[in-house]
């Protein structure tokens, strides 16, 4: 219902936020379980590297070169 999984991919504990109950085992699940907080705290510092300021002038770069080229 949001953005948010295309920012955050598999970085992030996902609910329906329209249901109570969802939000509530996903909270409780990501409180409770160490080793599923401590795999996307990794997978968040890995999935923001995707949006460093030298990523985005990369790809910025190869979308010029491909219009040029398609040009």
């Amino acid at each position: 219902t949001s953005c948010l999984p295309e920012v955050a991919g598999g970085a992030a504990g996902y609910f329906d936020p329209l249901d109570i109950s969802s939000i509530t085992k996903t909270i409780a699940n990501l409180l409770d379980n160490e080793d599923l907080r401590k795999g996307l705290i990794t997978k968040g510092y890995k999935r923001n590297d995707f949006f460093s300021f030298d990523s985005c002038v990369t790809q910025t770069i190869a979308c010029y070169n491909h219009l040029l080229r398609s040009a």
